[in-house]
């Protein structure tokens, strides 16, 4: 997976050479002002995020945050109202809709949950973001009936 744009390095670099990795990948400026990025790790079928160490994302913290099952399919992140790492993303496993919040800064753990009403082909191609009145909320693919 390799990001870049900065002034400092406008060339892409590699945030995880893991083989299979980089699937489904959603980006955002942390309340650091470093990058944190979610994608899907096709061999080991998890959600992970990589939280860059500097700027420029010549390093990067690289953590699973759900292993169980096939998860981590469709991922949009965002910065959540404490200004921690809130993740959208799709299990697949249970044909579900989940949330995942990071517990720190540099994203290397989070809380997961499968909000109600969340099943089915619900939870594909997933947007989250937070409102002006700091509420967190989600978006998904639901059938037509």
């Amino acid at each position: 997976m390799n990001v870049g744009c900065s002034a400092a390095n406008p060339s892409p670099v590699t945030v995880d050479s893991s083989n299979g990795v980089g699937q489904y990948t959603s980006i955002t400026t942390g309340s650091d002002g470093l990058s944190l990025i979610s994608y899907y790790d096709v061999t080991n079928h998890d959600l992970k995020v990589a939280h860059c160490d500097d700027t420029a994302c010549t390093t990067a913290t690289k953590s699973t945050l759900d292993s169980t099952g096939d998860v981590g399919k469709f991922t949009s992140i965002t910065i959540g109202a404490d200004g921690l790492g809130l993740i959208g993303y799709y299990d697949t496993t249970n044909a579900s809709l989940k949330v995942a919040h990071c517990t720190i800064l540099v994203c290397s753990s989070a809380t997961t949950a499968t909000p109600e009403g969340g099943g089915g082909v619900a939870g594909q191609y997933t947007g989250i973001g937070v409102q002006k009145a700091l509420a967190q909320w989600a978006t998904l693919r639901s059938p037509v009936k």
